[in-house]
Formats: C-alpha cells, sequence, structure tokens
C-alpha cells in the first residue's frame, strides 16, 4: 500500500511517498525549511516525490497529513491540498497533531533514545506553548495543549523521575526559565519541524476516520482584520 505524507504547519515543508508494506520503504521524499511561501512549494515538492517514486494517484492509498497547531496559514495550506486531492481523485486523508509529527523526529537521535517516552514543546510566543506528552511508540498520552511558559515546570514534573527526549522549538524555553533538565533527560532543539518521510513511517498505520482532518489551532491567530475607517497602530 502507498501513502502520501506531507507538512506546511511550522517552517519547514516536506512530503514523503512511503509504501506501507511488510518493510515499510520511503519511496522518495523532499524537505526544506522555507520558512514561508509554502503554497508556492508544496505542489511542486508533492509532484517531484511521485515521480520519482514512480506512482501516480490512482496508486495511493491514503494521505497523511498535520493539522496543526502552528502558523495558521500553513496548517490551511497542508488541509487545502489534501481535500483537493480527495475530491478530485477519491484519496482518504489521515490527521497528525504536529506535535506528535515532531515526535516521529526521534528516528533521527541515538537509538537508545528511541524506547523513551517524548514531550513535544512548540514555541507559540507570546509567553505562550504548544505541548503534548507521548509513550515510547509516539502514541498520544495526553491532549494537545497551549501551555502558559511559567506552567512548563509543572506540565513536566511528572517526568521528573524517568527517562525522557524534549523536543520542538520550545524546548529550549526549559533551560531559559531556569526549569532544570533531570537525569536520564535528553534535550535537543534539532528536528524542530515535522519530517514527512519521518512521521509517514512512525504512523503508517493510522487509519482513515479514526484520525479526522479537521485543522487544530488551539488558539486565536495573532493577526486581527483591520476594521474599515480604523487606522491602523
Amino acid at each position: 500500500m502507498i501513502n502520501l505524507s506531507f507538512d506546511t504547519s511550522l517552517v519547514a515543508c516536506s512530503a514523503a511517498v512511503v509504501d506501507t508494506g511488510a518493510d515499510s520503504r520511503v519511496l522518495a521524499a523532499s524537505y526544506c525549511e522555507p520558512g514561508k511561501g509554502h503554497a508556492e512549494i508544496l505542489l511542486g515538492m508533492i509532484d517531484e516525490v511521485m515521480s520519482k517514486a514512480g506512482v501516480g494517484f490512482e496508486d495511493i492509498e491514503h494521505q497523511v497529513v498535520t493539522i496543526g497547531p502552528g502558523s495558521f496559514t500553513g496548517v490551511r495550506v497542508a488541509l487545502s491540498a489534501a481535500r483537493g486531492f480527495r475530491l478530485a481523485h477519491g484519496i482518504a486523508i489521515c490527521g497528525l497533531s504536529t506535535m506528535q509529527a515532531i515526535a516521529a523526529n526521534k528516528s533521527k537521535l541515538k537509538t537508545e533514545y528511541h524506547p523513551c517516552p517524548v514531550a513535544v514543546i512548540i514555541d507559540a510566543r507570546r509567553n505562550q506553548a504548544y505541548g503534548q506528552m507521548f509513550d515510547g511508540d509516539s502514541n498520544p498520552l495526553c491532549a494537545p495543549a497551549v501551555i502558559d511558559v511559567d506552567d512548563l515546570d509543572s506540565w513536566l514534573e511528572p517526568w521528573e523521575t524517568g527517562p525522557l527526549i524534549l523536543m520542538g522549538s520550545g524546548a529550549g524555553l526549559v533551560g531559559d526559565n531556569g526549569i532544570p533538565a533531570p537525569q536520564g533527560w535528553m534535550v535537543t532543539t534539532q528536528h524542530t519541524s515535522p519530517n514527512a518521510a519521518c512521521f509517514a513511517q512512525a504512523f503508517k498505520n493510522l487509519v482513515p476516520g479514526e484520525t479526522p482532518p479537521d485543522p487544530l489551532y488551539l488558539r486565536m491567530p495573532d493577526a486581527k482584520p483591520q476594521v474599515i475607517g480604523q487606522p491602523t497602530v
């Protein structure tokens, strides 16, 4: 079975085609960190990986796409593309939180850390972070949450006595706020964006319908629409 996976939720843009058979092979993958302009990049990237993999839309069983939280524009770019492919080609969609997709990046770390649970923290700015906890197989242990930076220590407290991988763009917030990393923790500020090649393999058994492709914003957008006649600041 062939799956198409892609992400534009944060600074990166990535896409992958994966054969989810017994050997779970990545047939083709692409990753870049443009920061912005995801809408201009994604469709070309998807075309590239499908061409390299030698597959067409008729070969794709389902799509795996990140649903947020993250950039409001970025989240909409990937979901709009997935919904377009579903409408045009009848390809079902599996949604994946941005934090769970990042948790799959632990495959890039040293193998001794792979069985460890993962806490993913994304810097959401405005003195807040998005966070979610996962077990050793990157299955969620809690729902995605918005956390005040001052409360990160209490959010992480249940893991102080055991091994833990702390990942994401907000991992550095722990040290910045004087929260010590207990012995046995691995705190990394690398691999902070979802990588389709990683999460496509880690979650190859997702079932469409069980993980709906609904956007996960967690909070209102920072940008506010300007009211006509209201002066700009």
